[in-house]
C-alpha cells in the first residue's frame, strides 16, 4: 500500500522493497498512521506483528500492547505503579495466558517469592488487581477468537502473577543474546512464549 492509501489510525505492516519491487522484507513492526505534516505521513510505531495462537485465539502483540497499557492506566488511577507488565503463554495446569506485573522496585523490597505474600507486603488490594485485570480483559477480549475460547474453556482464565524485580529485564536480555542483536535493532516483546519465563518468573 502507498502512503497515499493509507487510512487514519489504521495498523500497518511495514515491508522493505526495492525500487523495483523484487525483493521484499517483513519487519513485523507494526506503524499506525496519526496524520500528515505537509502531506508527509506521520507513523507511529505501535507494536509487532508477532501472535500467539494456542488455541486458535490468534492473539496479537499489538493487542496484548494495548490490553497492558489499559491495565497500567487502572493501576495509576489507583495509585499502583507498574514499571514492567508483559503477557504470556502458559501450558500448565492447563493452556491459557498469564500477565506477569513488576511493581514499583522501592516498594517492592520483600525478598519473599511468593505471589501472595508479595501481594500483601505491597499493600495491593485484591480489588484493585481485579479492577487491573479486568481493564485488560476488556480489550483482549474485543478479539472474537480469544474471547470464544476462554467460554469454550479451551484457554484457562488469565491469571494475573506478581513479578520478581528485574525479571523483564531479565527475559528480555536473555531474547536479545538468543537473537543476536544490538541494541537498536530489539524491540522489547510483550506477548512471550513459555520458555522464555519459566526461569526467570519462579
Amino acid at each position: 500500500v502507498e502512503f497515499t492509501a493509507l487510512e487514519k489510525d489504521t495498523p500497518y505492516e511495514v515491508i522493505l522493497t526495492t525500487g523495483g519491487g523484487l525483493y521484499r522484507y517483513a519487519t513485523g513492526d507494526l506503524v499506525l498512521l496519526t496524520g500528515y505534516y505537509y502531506n508527509n505521513p506521520c507513523l507511529r510505531f505501535i507494536g509487532r506483528h508477532n501472535h500467539s495462537d494456542l488455541a486458535g485465539e490468534k492473539l496479537s502483540e499489538n493487542l496484548v500492547t494495548r490490553a497492558l497499557n489499559a491495565l497500567i492506566q487502572t493501576a495509576r488511577a489507583r495509585g499502583l505503579q507498574i514499571p514492567g507488565a508483559w503477557m504470556a503463554a502458559r501450558l500448565k495446569p492447563k493452556v491459557g495466558y498469564a500477565i506477569h506485573l513488576e511493581i514499583d522496585s522501592q516498594a517492592n523490597s520483600n525478598s519473599r517469592h511468593d505471589a501472595e505474600a508479595q501481594t500483601a507486603s505491597l499493600h495491593i488490594d485484591a480489588e484493585t488487581l481485579q479492577a487491573c485485570l479486568a481493564a485488560a480483559l476488556r480489550v483482549l477480549e474485543t478479539n472474537p477468537y480469544f474471547r470464544e475460547a476462554l467460554l469454550m474453556g479451551q484457554l484457562a482464565p488469565v491469571e494475573l502473577i506478581i513479578a520478581k524485580p528485574g525479571c523483564l529485564a531479565r527475559i528480555q536480555k536473555r531474547i536479545q543474546a538468543e537473537g543476536r542483536m544490538a541494541d537498536g535493532d530489539f524491540k522489547p516483546p510483550v506477548l512471550l512464549p513459555v520458555d522464555h519465563i519459566a526461569a526467570d518468573v519462579s
